[in-house]
């Protein structure tokens, strides 16, 4: 919006100009990618296919027959309430997500931060999170988005630090 030859815009966020000039907002719902691992829930699981909960509008599908290539675990079975690791692997006209490459993922603990600040939390070239994991000795899986698992190591101290990062920077 233009008001006095100044540019506002709608939403709150990091401007960028370049060609034209776009916000990059610092709230909001997690928007599917492809290539993004994300953490999620299954929540219904129809023969040869498994819903997944992305923790966003769009539900993520999992086609795990052995002639897909979104699966690399075909052998693997899935349950409803199962958490699992997945890659986006593609997303269409319609922002159908369909994901791939799973991992079950067992114990540890999870935290949910708002997936617009995962790249904070993750730095970088990862510098963030290789620095979290170093001084908590802890295994973390950040998804896109912002489901984190941890597990192993100063657990309470990671989240902690996630935490101050994700409201902080």
């Amino acid at each position: 919006m233009v008001e006095n030859s100044k540019i506002y815009s709608k939403i709150y966020g990091t401007s960028s100009i370049g060609n034209g000039i776009s916000v990059i907002s610092l709230n909001g719902v997690y928007v599917p990618r492809k290539e993004d691992v994300v953490i999620g829930v299954i929540t219904g699981v129809r023969g040869s296919v498994c819903f997944v909960d992305i923790n966003s509008p769009y539900e993520g599908v999992m086609v795990s027959e052995k002639s897909s290539s979104f699966s690399s675990r075909q052998e693997e079975n899935y349950n409803i309430g199962d958490i699992v690791s997945v890659i986006v692997s593609d997303i269409d006209e319609v922002k159908k997500t369909y994901v791939g490459r799973a991992f079950k993922i067992f114990g540890g603990n999870f935290i949910k931060v708002n997936p617009k600040r995962v790249p904070r939390v993750i730095g970088k070239n990862k510098s963030m999170l290789n620095l979290i994991k170093e001084k908590s000795k802890s295994r973390i899986i950040v998804g896109q988005n912002g489901v984190i698992w941890l597990s192993e190591g100063d657990v309470k101290k990671a989240i902690e630090i996630i935490n101050f990062v994700a409201d902080n920077a």
